[in-house]
């Protein structure tokens, strides 16, 4: 049901379960594709991310120490990888959706227009 009570009715369902199945089964594993495809096909690129790999995460045994999160993703060219990907080839297609009419969202209105 939705925030202000109203059920939510069965013929609404199904669009948004199809909805979070493909938002959850083919986001990340086509952009994780696409990523590595582009990797493969540019050499230049895979040693810049190696070259900061080793600047940023190399200890002074020759081994890499854990990732952080946070120092991950203040790299450039990773940064740029990751977030180039999806703008060249956007994870989900398919599925096109508008919006017919307002709704109520946990107390704040939604007017979007198609």
């Amino acid at each position: 049901k939705y925030c202000d009570g109203k059920p939510l009715r069965d013929h609404k369902i199904a669009p948004i379960m199809i909805a979070f199945l493909m938002a959850g089964q083919h986001t990340i594993p086509t952009s994780v594709s696409w990523t590595l495809l582009h990797l493969a096909q540019n050499i230049e690129v895979q040693e810049t991310l190696h070259q900061e790999k080793v600047d940023h995460f190399n200890n002074s045994h020759g081994f890499f120490r854990s990732t952080d999160h946070e120092v991950f993703c203040k790299l450039p060219v990773p940064d740029s990888v990751i977030h180039k990907t999806p703008r060249m080839h956007p994870p989900i297609h398919s599925i096109m959706r508008y919006v017919r009419s307002d709704f109520l969202i946990c107390g704040s209105r939604c007017s979007l227009q198609r």
